[in-house]
């Protein structure tokens, strides 16, 4: 990985500590989560795109920060999202060694160490990705109301976990009418949670539909919106010569 001498601290002195160029947003989960502990407004106090949730899973590593000396926040979320990756990849192998100790061994160390995976400890993607492993993990094991409620939690959390919301209607393990008991479960789920922060913080929860579309006039997250990128790349398409 390519590293470099990114940051420096005054605190007795010059420190200087080396991290990742492209973590820019650990200093943005922190102050999110700075921001809750001291019970402002999520949506007026700072810029926040993605579903409240995932906020809340800041404030762990932000309470755990280290001095300053000795990394600060930085260290702190960077071990926190690798300890989401080791836990995704313990699930992985829990969720399919009946199909095969080894290969599921295999799958969990490849998980664990492929390149992406390893990018991730400087963002919330390896919490994502933790919640759609255990989602997975509940279905396969048969917990499909744990698993309801893990995709309504997840959606709420990032909305790529909503991906499994209308999948739930085409699960043939079960009968239809289970179906539309757990797709119930989490249209709840989603429901509540969105009515609650609506009532402490307003409409601006919202806002998160416009920064993932890239429609927000004044921000486009070239990185997130899909039309976005589909937009960015160059696709030259040859017309056939008309022939005299």
């Amino acid at each position: 990985m390519t590293w470099e001498k990114e940051k420096k601290f005054q605190e007795k002195g010059d420190v200087y500590f080396y991290f990742r160029v492209d973590k820019r947003d650990i200093a943005k989960f922190h102050r999110r989560a700075s921001v809750l502990l001291q019970r402002g407004n999520l949506y007026e106090d700072t810029r926040t795109g993605p579903p409240p949730l995932i906020n809340f899973m800041f404030i762990p590593p932000t309470l755990l920060s280290p001095p300053v000396s000795w990394g600060g926040y930085y260290l702190s979320f960077y071990i926190y999202f690798s300890l989401f990756i080791l836990l995704g990849s313990l699930l992985l192998f829990l969720g399919f060694k009946d199909w095969g100790e080894d290969k599921a061994f295999a799958l969990s160390i490849f998980y664990l160490i492929n390149p992406i995976s390893l990018t991730t400890i400087i963002q919330d993607e390896s919490v994502i990705a933790f919640i759609i492993i255990l989602i997975i993990f509940l279905l396969i094991k048969g917990k499909e109301k744990l698993g309801a409620l893990t995709i309504g939690l997840g959606s709420v959390t990032k909305v790529w976990s909503g991906f499994f919301i209308p999948a739930q209607l085409f699960d043939r393990n079960i009968n239809f009418k289970k179906r539309i008991y757990n797709l119930v479960i989490t249209v709840s789920v989603i429901g509540v949670l969105f009515l609650f922060f609506y009532l402490i913080w307003g409409p601006k929860v919202f806002w998160f539909l416009k920064f993932y579309s890239g429609t927000h006039s004044k921000f486009h997250p070239r990185d997130v919106s899909i039309w976005k990128n589909l937009v960015s790349i160059p696709v030259s398409i040859p017309l056939p010569s008309s022939s005299t």
